[in-house]
C-alpha cells in the first residue's frame, strides 16, 4: 500500500488562510491582534480529493464586517498546489463539497437560494442545478457508488407533545401566542436555540433532481442528533447504507449507545451490525465490500475511555479492535483504497495526526499537524483518493 501526503493551499494555524499583512511579531505591538482582526481571518476545511488524486475541492470560510456573519464558498486546487481558483463566490454559506464516482460532478451544500439545498456542479461547464426544495437543511450528503443518486441526513418535523385542547379566540382579539411544549431531555442546544419537533431522518435523493425519499423511519435519531449529523455510508453494490444511530427506547439517556445499522435502500428494513454496551460510530466499509471498519468502547462509566479503530465482517461477525497498541483516540475511519487498512485521525500532545492500521493490527503515522475537525459521527479533516493520495487541512504555522 503507498500513500501520498497533499495539503489543499497554503494554510496557518488551525487551518487559517493568511492574508496580506497579517504576519504577527509578538514584539511588535503595533501588530497585535484586535477583535476587528477576526473579519480578516479565513479558514479551510473539509478538503475533498478527487477520486484520480490530481485535484482537491475544500471549503473556505470567512467572515464579513458588514453584516456581522461568517460565511463559506467553495475553492479548488491542484495537488501539486497550482490552479487555485474560487467554484462559488459571495455571501452564501457553501458547503460539504463530494465528488461523484466518474469525477463528472460534484455535489455540495448552499443557501444561495436563500434555503439551504443540495447543489450539483458538472465541472466541464461549470452548470449548477439545485436538484432539492426541501423545507429543512439537509446535511452530510454522500454520493451512492453509481452515481445515481445521493443520500443526505434531515430532520423529519413531528407535532411534539399535545397536552389540552384550546379555545379559539374571538373575532378580533389579540391572545398570547400559545404555549410551547417540550417533553424531550435535551429541547434546545447552543446556537442551534429551541429545538423542532421531530427526528432527523436519512434520505436518497435522484442525482438529477425530483421528489426526496425518507429511508429511515422511526422516532430514533437515524440522521443524527444537536451533537451532528450521521453519515450514511453506501455499501458497494448501492443496496444498503450503513448508519450510525442510537435507537434504544431511552435513546436520550444512553445518549452514547449507539449501533451501526444497515438500511435497505429499497424498502428501509433494518438491521443491526452491533451489540454492545457503548458507542459504535462513523462506519466505513472496505472497497470490496467485505469490511466495516468503525470506532468506539466498551462502555464502563468511567471519566475517560479511549476510542479504539475496529474491523468487522459485513455481516457484523467477527469485531475487534486493531488499535489496542495505541493509546490515543482513533476517529474518523477511511480505508486505503487496496484495502489493506484503514486511515484514522488522532491526537497526542495536543498534536492532529493521521495514522494507518492494517488489518493484521500494525500501525504507522502518516503525518502530523493536521487540522483537527472530525466528529464521533464520522468525517473529518482528511480524505483518501482511490490512488492513495490524502488531502487534509494543516495547523502548521506558514511563513
Amino acid at each position: 500500500m503507498r500513500n501520498k501526503c497533499f495539503m489543499a493551499g497554503v494554510f496557518g494555524a488551525m487551518a487559517t488562510l493568511a492574508l496580506p499583512g497579517a504576519r504577527l511579531s509578538a514584539q511588535d505591538d503595533a501588530h497585535k491582534l484586535t477583535a476587528m482582526d477576526e473579519f480578516n481571518i479565513q479558514t479551510a476545511t473539509d478538503p475533498q480529493i478527487s477520486p484520480d488524486g490530481k485535484k482537491i475541492i475544500y471549503v473556505r470560510r470567512f467572515a464579513d464586517a458588514m453584516t456581522d456573519r461568517r460565511y463559506s464558498n467553495l475553492w479548488i486546487i491542484n495537488a501539486d498546489g497550482g490552479d487555485h481558483r474560487a467554484l462559488t463566490t459571495g455571501n452564501r454559506s457553501d458547503s460539504s463539497p463530494r465528488w461523484s464516482p466518474d469525477m463528472t460532478r460534484i455535489a455540495y451544500v448552499s443557501d444561495a437560494d436563500g434555503r439551504a439545498q443540495i447543489y450539483v456542479r458538472w465541472m466541464d461547464t461549470g452548470q449548477t442545478a439545485r436538484i432539492t426544495n426541501l423545507d429543512q437543511a439537509p446535511d452530510a450528503i454522500e454520493w451512492s457508488p453509481d452515481g445515481r443518486m445521493i443520500s443526505f441526513s434531515a430532520l423529519a418535523p413531528g407535532k411534539g407533545p399535545h397536552i389540552a385542547e384550546l379555545p379559539s379566540p374571538p373575532s378580533g382579539a389579540k391572545w398570547a401566542d400559545p404555549a410551547t411544549v417540550y417533553d424531550r431531555l435535551v429541547y434546545r442546544f447552543n446556537g442551534t436555540g429551541y429545538l423542532k419537533p421531530g427526528y432527523s431522518q436519512v434520505f436518497v435523493v435522484s442525482a438529477e433532481g425530483g421528489a426526496a425519499r425518507q429511508v429511515t423511519t422511526g422516532d430514533f435519531p437515524n440522521g443524527g442528533s444537536v451533537f451532528g449529523p450521521n453519515r450514511a455510508v453506501w455499501t458497494p453494490d448501492g443496496k444498503y447504507l450503513l448508519v450510525s444511530a442510537n435507537r434504544h427506547a431511552e435513546s436520550e439517556h444512553v445518549f452514547m449507545d449507539t449501533e451501526v445499522y444497515e438500511f435497505s435502500v429499497a424498502d428501509g428494513a433494518v438491521r443491526a451490525l452491533t451489540n454492545r454496551k457503548g458507542p459504535d460510530n462513523a462506519p466505513a466499509i472496505s472497497p470490496d465490500g467485505k469490511m466495516i471498519a468503525y470506532t468506539g468502547f466498551d462502555d464502563r462509566f468511567q471519566g475517560h475511555q479511549t476510542t479504539k479503530l475496529y474491523l468487522m465482517n459485513r455481516d457484523g461477525t467477527g469485531p475487534h479492535s486493531v488499535t489496542d497498541k495505541l493509546d490515543r483516540d482513533a476517529q474518523g475511519p477511511q480505508w486505503a483504497p487496496d484495502g489493506s487498512g484503514v486511515f484514522f485521525q488522532f491526537d497526542d500532545q495536543g498534536d492532529t495526526k493521521i495514522g494507518f492500521a492494517g488489518k493484521d493490527s500494525s500501525f504507522k503515522k502518516i503525518a502530523d499537524h493536521v487540522a483537527s475537525a472530525t466528529s464521533a459521527y464520522g468525517g473529518g479533516s482528511f480524505s483518501v483518493s482511490k490512488t492513495g493520495a490524502i488531502a487534509f487541512t494543516s495547523g502548521v504555522v506558514q511563513g
